[in-house]
């Protein structure tokens, strides 16, 4: 099933996988990727951010490789609008997410959307969106997530 097979490619690093390709193809060199690859990059991920509300696993890979400063910074540079989109809309699921799942070991922090609110803030997003929002976007998505 979806859920079994996310959770499998989480424990076995792809989350980390994703946010290591999406902040190298965003650097401007010649092995970046392009649009369509950012894109499908970002899709993966936010196809994974809805098992975080499910498991503290899950939630606490995104945490630990940094997907969200991977999220910003694909945000920033704003490459197309799809890629746009699909970034915002994985954000926002990261910053809603909640803890349904106890976490899976005693005395570790809990990872939850306030977690990712904070790294979020941390990445200068709200700078971003500010500047976002003075655009004129033709997809709804994109301003629906932005109010």
């Amino acid at each position: 099933s979806c859920p079994e097979a996310r959770m499998k490619f989480a424990n076995s690093g792809g989350i980390g996988y994703l946010s290591r390709h999406l902040r190298n193809g965003t650097k401007g060199t010649k092995n970046s990727a392009t649009v369509q690859q950012l894109y499908e990059l970002c899709f993966c991920v936010w196809a994974l951010t809805y098992e975080c509300s499910s498991s503290a696993t899950i939630r606490a890979a995104f945490a630990r490789d940094n997907a969200v400063n991977s999220l910003v910074d694909l945000v920033s540079s704003a490459p197309r609008e799809k890629v746009v989109r699909v970034a915002l809309s994985a954000l926002r699921s990261l910053a809603v997410c909640t803890a349904d799942v106890a976490p899976s070991a005693a005395g570790r922090k809990e990872v939850t959307g306030s977690t990712f609110l904070h790294e979020m803030i941390g990445c200068g997003l709200i700078k971003y969106v500010d500047q976002m929002k003075e655009r004129q976007w033709t997809d709804p998505d994109i301003v629906e997530d932005l109010d």
